[in-house]
């Protein structure tokens, strides 16, 4: 059974906060659906961890936006243990409290885990100072060999580091 709950969490949008299917959202707007809720199908989505997002868009080649939203309405979790995704939501009813600059969502990973930083390095695009920052709060071999794989594209990365 679906549950109206309030839940805080992030949707990844192609820039200018426009969707996969070429609606337009607003900051401070709330949107509403009607109809049964199905993850995939119908309603909004968004994600708890705000890496998690980046599987469904391609933050290396194209210039997305990350919101901070609020779900008020039923709400249906998805989970992919398989991949192992956690997190995923789907409401009846989304709020798009903010639109996140770049250093906040770099601020916003800083703050994770190495197991969830390392899922960023892996889908987002990073520039110098930021792989430096990244560097500086997470000195391991494995969060520089996913920067060297993902980021600088070196397909040799993990066969030089003998350790993995």
């Amino acid at each position: 059974m679906n549950e109206e709950k309030i839940i805080k969490g992030y949707k990844v949008f192609n820039k200018n906060l426009v969707n996969r299917y070429n609606f337009k959202f607003q900051v401070d707007k709330t949107y509403e659906i009607l109809g049964k809720l199905k993850y995939g199908n119908n309603g909004f989505h968004f994600v708890k961890n705000l890496e998690d997002g980046l599987r469904y868009f391609d933050a290396f080649n194209n210039d997305i936006d990350i919101a901070y939203v609020e779900s008020q309405g039923e709400v249906v979790e998805y989970v992919d243990d398989y991949y192992g995704y956690y997190n995923l939501y789907v409401t009846s009813k989304l709020k798009i409290l903010k639109l996140l600059k770049r250093e906040e969502i770099i601020n916003i990973m800083l703050n994770t885990d190495v197991y969830r930083i390392i899922r960023f390095i892996q889908g987002f695009k990073l520039k110098k100072p930021e792989i430096d920052l990244i560097l500086n709060y997470f000195p391991y071999d494995l969060v520089l060999t996913n920067i060297e794989y993902f980021q600088f594209n070196d397909k040799e990365a993990f066969v030089k580091r003998k350790e993995f």
